[in-house]
């Protein structure tokens, strides 16, 4: 990656990695990551799950649809205010830092991506195992949510650069927030009215092909992207915000919700859109309600987080920095359990109220994807399949404190 002299120079600064950070843990963080996972199970689990609706129960999964999936807003605020708020401020070597996520995301992505490849589409021959698992690599389609890794991946390759910039004008946050906001929502307007199906432009050939993938160019988060930097350097100030603006943040989903709803049937009753077209998450409106589920995820966060224990540590922090942990295998492994329990959803009695099936397949599939995720981070080497890296026991230490036991006890 060819960097401009300044800013190679700017971010190459200092050869090794840094060291582990000192910096206080932001337990706020850990919540919003697993309460991201479960979103984004929540909205595969109701599309999947609209067969079991009938007309009367059809509106529920619909309107949870329409407010519940953009869940990759958040991925892209929570991914970039991660790596902002541990590299910030210190020597930094681009070459250490993509080393390292190639063993902490790209790995698992080609692995899950080849294990979706086998799954959902059979190859007949290894050539055409191997090729069609390349090509979904790099397009990020072997299976349907694993173009949250590819955004991932397509960032890591900017952040370098990206965490300069957002250093280079951190005394100017609300101008480019401001900046990078009005950017957000022209590609939005020009994707949604042009570049998407039923837009203004009639592309065809390799054209066509570039935009059936739309959704998994980085351009069209970049927003969320740079929101996520800035409050990772500003996280004294966020605080102080939800603490002063939480009644008003709650009133503004409500308004973002009901807003949102009546812009739908204005579309499909006034507009005559497609019913796809109308609940398209890449619109402009939608730009505006995902930075506002942002704030709100981020204020219910940060209130669960408020509740102290006596030590200063937030009540159930473990379990939320367990959760937190398994976050990137439940993203690469949900989908084999909707899969899975989809196929065996006729267990379920046909006479239970349609929002009781959801529920309880919603159910199975969560609990299911955060036990496996868990099981496999705990496991040496096999580990690095979730993103994470679990050191064998050392078994040196295990035998001199079973020697030292026996010891102890002989002289009993």
């Amino acid at each position: 990656m060819q960097l401009a002299p300044q800013i190679e120079r700017s971010v190459e600064q200092g050869v090794t990695a840094p060291k582990k950070s000192t910096r206080p843990h932001i337990y706020e963080l850990d919540i919003v990551r697993a309460l991201t996972a479960v979103l984004v199970i929540t909205v595969h689990v109701l599309f999947f799950t609209k067969v079991f609706s009938t007309r009367l129960s059809f509106l529920l999964p619909q309107y949870a649809l329409l407010t519940l999936a953009h869940a990759r807003a958040v991925f892209a605020f929570v991914t970039a205010f991660a790596l902002v708020y541990v590299y910030a401020g210190k020597p930094f070597s681009g070459r250490t830092f993509w080393k390292k996520r190639s063993l902490g995301i790209l790995l698992p992505y080609c692995f899950w991506t080849c294990i979706y490849v086998w799954v959902n589409w059979h190859p007949a021959t290894l050539e055409a195992f191997t090729w069609t698992s390349l090509r979904s690599m790099l397009l990020g389609d072997a299976s349907y949510q694993l173009y949250f890794i590819l955004l991932t991946i397509q960032f890591y390759i900017i952040f370098p650069l990206f965490l300069w910039f957002v250093q280079k004008v951190k005394n100017h946050p609300w101008l480019v927030l401001s900046i990078s906001f009005a950017i957000q929502m022209i590609v939005l307007y020009v994707d949604y009215s042009y570049v998407q199906p039923g837009g203004k432009w009639n592309l065809s050939g390799l054209w066509s092909q570039i935009a059936s993938y739309h959704d998994r160019y980085i351009i069209l988060y970049e927003f969320y992207f740079v929101m996520g930097g800035f409050a990772a350097l500003y996280q004294t100030q966020i605080r102080a915000f939800l603490t002063r603006y939480g009644k008003s943040i709650i009133a503004l989903m409500v308004v973002a919700c009901a807003i949102t709803v009546l812009h739908f049937y204005i579309q499909i009753m006034v507009g005559h859109e497609s019913y796809a077209r109308a609940t398209n998450f890449l619109q402009p409106i939608v730009g505006v309600y995902d930075a506002v589920l942002t704030i709100f995820i981020c204020y219910g966060a940060y209130l669960l987080a408020s509740k102290k224990r006596a030590d200063g540590k937030p009540r159930g922090y473990k379990g939320w920095q367990l959760l937190s942990n398994a976050t990137f295998g439940v993203y690469l492994i949900h989908a084999l359990f909707i899969s899975l329990t989809m196929n065996y959803s006729y267990l379920i009695p046909q006479a239970w109220p349609a929002q009781l099936r959801v529920l309880t397949l919603w159910s199975t599939v969560v609990v299911c994807s955060y036990i496996s995720s868990i099981v496999l981070m705990k496991i040496p080497v096999i580990s690095r399949l979730v993103g994470r890296k679990q050191a064998f026991p050392n078994m040196s230490s295990l035998f001199s404190k079973e020697l030292a036991t026996r010891e102890s006890l002989s002289k009993q």
